[in-house]
């Protein structure tokens, strides 16, 4: 695509009509092609979500920057994804919660350095351990 400061015709002749009409078609196809990459980037990129949190984080960036109308309600469909993601991490921390519940000393060996033998404070500790080690 030529830029229009580049056109080889005097843009403002009424002469020059039809040729004008023509490179303001093909720009709007141009940005059309860009609008549908974008959009496939974007949907390409939501497939696989690692953290609800960073997901969230880059849609609100986003939600903030001048870009296209279609291109925005692209972006804003992606909140439902991005919660799925969170019920899937919420999930997965309850089950890892309700396994360490169940089975307070699964990860207690001997050699560690407990303080108590009280279950219900173990698991709290061991459950406190995994929460911070998925947070970090």
């Amino acid at each position: 695509m030529s830029p229009i400061t580049h056109a080889e015709f005097n843009l403002f002749s009424e002469q020059n009509e039809e040729s004008w009409q023509a490179l303001i078609t093909n720009f709007y196809k141009q940005v059309e092609l860009l609008e549908n990459d974008a959009k496939y980037f974007i949907d390409d990129s939501f497939k696989v979500l690692r953290s609800s949190e960073e997901a969230l984080e880059m849609l609100l960036k986003f939600k903030h920057i001048e870009t296209r109308q279609a291109i925005q309600d692209q972006l804003m469909t992606k909140f439902d994804l991005v919660m799925l993601q969170f019920n899937k991490e919420i999930a997965l921390i309850e089950l890892k919660y309700l396994n360490l519940n169940l089975r307070p000393y699964a990860q207690w060996s001997p050699s560690s350095t407990s303080t108590t033998d009280d279950p219900m404070i173990l698991t709290s500790l061991l459950w406190s351990s995994v929460w911070q080690h998925h947070c970090l």
